[in-house]
């Protein structure tokens, strides 16, 4: 494929990544020195004096806006979770690469409509700015899609600032497309070009990468679906893996999501044996629902944690086997 952009020069070309575990995610508003950072193909060195991002395809009226223009868009502030698929080699292993963050930029909505979608567009391809090998495959662009559909729920944007900062360079300066709702692999960094299509992107990563099997079509698991919107998950934040404990009255707490609201989340101190439904809080904007348990410890030991989350859809977090499989924790009970 010819490149849509100029190439940047690259900061650095290798795959960059900087985990958190769940034990460091005790604030609301995940800080940005505890945000996950992950860049495939590296980071590219992007000038946004000489960005641009072009709206193509279906449209009646191609456009380019310049990153000046697009700020003297109406700005739009949103509070979201945000949720690494993890790693598409190993879809069964949960990574836990989660954050809430607060999104700042231009309604994607708005601009398509300053391009005039035509009837017949049913996809959304976008590109990034990174390009090499990924996963040994050579890439000219991050290139995934979204379906136009999404756009009927609202809040999709074109993002320039993460907590009201500019965004960094690792986290897609100077502007990046934002899906809550949707796994932080659709959400592409480093934009540069927006395409309307009739039909899906046929890019390695969305062709070869970043699919399930879908069981509800085929029972064999061999019809596969793209990796769009975020599964029931939660997290127990406190107390964290290995801690020892007094036998005394104990919160159990912790971060719940999904794409859409959290329900309910239940609680087990036996290793799954029985479940407890704990305090939820209600939904707020797009953002994670903290949950907790007081726990009394019936007796000193080792004791198995573990939390699923519900949400409105009546999806249940799973056991194992898939990347938000139910999260554990082992402690340790001392009289």
């Amino acid at each position: 494929m010819e490149r849509i952009a100029p190439k940047p020069p690259m900061i650095t070309n290798r795959m960059r990544i900087r985990n958190v575990s769940p034990g460091q995610l005790t604030d609301r508003l995940t800080r940005l020195d505890n945000l996950l950072e992950l860049s495939s193909m590296g980071v590219p060195d992007v000038d946004s004096r000489a960005w641009q991002l072009d709206i193509a395809g279906l449209v009646n009226r191609p456009t380019s806006i310049t990153f000046e223009e697009l700020k003297r868009f109406p700005k739009r502030s949103l509070e979201s979770v945000f949720v690494c698929s993890g790693d598409p080699r190993r879809p069964t292993i949960p990574l836990r690469r989660v954050a809430n963050v607060k999104w700042g930029g231009v309604d994607l909505a708005e601009l398509l409509d300053h391009a005039g979608v035509r009837p017949e567009a049913t996809h959304l391809w976008s590109y990034g700015l990174d390009y090499g090998r990924f996963f040994d495959t050579p890439q000219d662009h991050y290139v995934k899609d979204m379906p136009l559909s999404r756009l009927k729920d609202g809040n999709v944007l074109i993002a320039y600032e993460l907590n009201e900062h500019p965004l960094t360079q690792q986290n897609g300066f100077p502007a990046r497309l934002v899906i809550p709702g949707f796994y932080g692999t659709n959400c592409v960094k480093w934009l540069c070009r927006l395409e309307l299509r009739e039909r899906r992107a046929t890019d390695f990563m969305t062709t070869r990468l970043y699919r399930d099997p879908d069981f509800e079509v085929d029972p064999t698991g061999q019809t596969t679906k793209p990796i769009w919107a975020v599964a029931p998950e939660s997290i127990f934040v406190a107390p964290k893996p290995e801690t020892r404990i007094k036998r005394n009255a104990t919160e159990i707490w912790g971060w719940a999501w999904s794409c859409s609201a959290v329900r309910s989340v239940e609680v087990s101190t036996d290793g799954g044996e029985s479940w407890t439904e704990s305090s939820l809080e209600p939904p707020h904007e797009l953002s994670w629902q903290r949950f907790s348990h007081v726990w009394l410890p019936p007796r000193s030991g080792s004791f198995d944690l573990r939390c699923r989350a519900i949400d409105l859809s009546g999806r249940v977090q799973p056991n194992n086997s898939t990347r938000n499989a139910i999260h554990s924790v082992r402690v340790i009970v001392e009289d």
